[in-house]
Parts: structure tokens; C-alpha cells; sequence
């Protein structure tokens, strides 16, 4: 079975348990957008649904009734498993905290963690989303250890480049613009917009050199920007890993072809020899992101 599963039973199970998704993603510590995302996919990796939204909280479908009880056997095994070796590694638990936008963490959660805990058991990931200032401001009050952002936040943290990104735009399939193989920045020129915040719109509008939007329409939640784009409410201009997490068969992707890349980079304060548990973190983030190879501590 493939790792990445896992981490969806255990968000279906405390779906289960809470009665509803709200609650569940709080407890497991994601963002809502992001333990929403891990449901869908899960759904459609099984092929059917497992559960359904009443007014009187959530429930199993029938097809989900029939492996449940073979789901939690599985996260049973799992613990067990991770406990074993925990004790024979005698290493410490730790958590590392990782910031970024909505879109990129829901690309990153699940995925990460698992891949994390495949080799560093001890190890828990707690993801947070939101805008640049948002990551930069979390890293100075140390609320997160990995913020991944697009600008280099200064001279007190370490910022590793992790890739060249493109940035495109998702818009509906029927829209005018989805006539056209890739799109310039003078073809959003009067584009209604909408984005993960206000300032984060702006940031790119800037970035792209075009003049800012009046009546921006924002959210922070990926099923609320998508059901807005779908809607026709405006265009979402992002990176290319971030759109990722936009899967609709209503929508479609265009690659801005006169837009200079933006560097997607791990931004994080400057390690010691004692921060071992954030290592294998940011190589993983490296490997899922851009290049491979060992974070480096300076």
C-alpha cells in the first residue's frame, strides 16, 4: 500500500470521530483547505465516497461502512510500528512546523508526511497557510520553523533556493483566454482577480508589472478560489506548484510566457548542530520541490 494513504485514513477516521470536518482538521493540526483536499483525493483514489454531510454532522457512506473497520486495523498496525522504531532509533520526538500558501501545503501535507515518518517516525509535521507577510511574520515570532516562500524575508534567516517556478493563471475551460496555448501579462490587463489574500495579489500584480485590480475577491481556502474561478468571479495568477492543488475538470491551466520565473525557496533562521529533526525536513522539502540533496545548516 502506499505510504501516502496513510496519513488520509487517519484524516478519515478523526472525520469520523469529530462528526465533522472542521473539528477533525483542527485536531490533526491542518488547515481546512488542506485536510479537505486530503478527503477528495482520498475519495477518488478509492473510486467511491466515504462519507456524506448531514445536517446532523458527517456519516459513513455504505461503501464506506465496509472498510472502515479495516482502515483504523491498518492505523493500529502503523502506530505500533512507528513505536517499535522509535525505541529502537532511542530518538526523541520532535515537531517541525512549515508555513506556506494554501496551495503549496495542500500539494506538500500529506505526501510530506508520510514520506517523513516512513524514515523519522518521532518526527510530527504541523502545516500552516497563508500569504508571504503572514509566513514571514510567523517566522519571526518562531510560531514556524520552514516558511516556503518566493522572496528571501532577510539577513537573520537562511533562505535555500528550491526551484525556478513559472507562474500561470487557472481560469475557467470556457473562458476566452483558454482559447490561447500560453498567456502574456498584457492579456490579464482588466481581468477581474481573485487570490489567497489582498496583499498576496497585489504582491504578484506588482511582481508581473501589471496595475492592481480593483474589487479583489480573496479567501484562503483552495475549494472556496476554485469554486470562485469556476464561478467566473476572476482569474487566479499563482505559481505552478501551487496551482497543482487546482484539480477541477472545469478549469484549466495557461503558462504566463513573458513573466520572469519566481524563485520558490525554503526560508528558515539559521541552524545549529542541535536542530537535527528540521534536516531531514528541508531535504525532503527539496527533493519534493526542486533539487535534491542534504540541507545544507549554513
Amino acid at each position: 500500500m502506499a505510504t501516502g494513504s496513510i496519513t488520509k485514513y487517519r484524516a478519515l477516521v478523526r472525520t469520523v470521530e469529530c462528526g465533522n470536518m472542521s473539528a477533525a482538521a483542527s485536531s490533526m493540526q491542518y488547515t481546512q483547505s488542506a485536510f479537505s483536499h486530503m478527503i477528495s483525493s482520498l475519495e477518488a483514489k478509492l473510486g467511491f465516497k466515504m462519507i456524506v454531510r448531514q445536517r446532523s454532522g458527517i456519516r459513513l457512506t455504505p461503501e464506506g461502512e465496509q472498510i472502515y473497520g479495516k482502515i483504523k486495523e491498518i492505523l493500529a498496525l502503523q502506530e505500533e510500528v512507528k513505536a517499535i522504531s522509535a525505541r529502537i532509533r532511542g530518538a526523541a520526538p520532535g515537531i517541525v512546523r512549515i508555513g506556506g500558501s494554501a496551495g503549496l501545503i495542500a500539494a506538500l501535507a500529506s505526501e510530506a508526511e508520510e514520506r517523513i515518518h516512513a524514515s523519522w517516525p518521532e518526527l510530527t509535521l504541523v502545516f500552516s497557510d497563508g500569504d508571504t507577510e503572514e509566513i514571514i511574520r510567523d517566522l519571526e515570532e518562531g510560531t514556524i520553523d520552514i516558511g516556503l516562500v518566493s522572496e528571501d524575508p532577510g539577513v537573520d534567516y537562511t533562505f535555500q533556493p528550491l526551484t525556478e517556478e513559472s507562474l500561470c493563471v487557472l481560469m475557467p475551460k470556457d473562458h476566452p483566454l483558454a482559447k490561447k496555448e500560453t498567456l502574456t501579462c498584457g492579456d490579464l490587463a482588466g481581468e477581474p482577480a481573485v487570490g489567497f489574500s489582498r496583499s498576496e495579489v497585489g504582491r504578484i500584480r506588482s511582481f508581473l508589472r501589471i496595475e492592481p485590480q480593483e474589487g479583489v475577491l480573496f479567501c484562503s481556502s483552495v475549494p472556496a478560489l476554485t469554486e470562485l474561478v469556476k464561478a467566473g468571479r476572476g482569474l487566479l495568477t499563482a505559481g505552478s506548484l501551487e496551482l497543482e492543488a487546482f484539480r477541477d475538470p472545469e478549469l484549466t491551466v495557461r503558462e504566463l510566457e513573458d513573466a520572469p520565473k519566481r524563485t520558490l525557496g525554503a526560508a528558515f533562521r539559521r541552524l545549529t548542530q542541535t536542530d537535527k529533526m528540521i534536516y531531514p525536513v528541508l531535504s525532503l522539502v527539496r527533493e519534493m520541490f526542486g533539487e535534491n540533496g542534504e540541507a545544507d545548516p549554513e
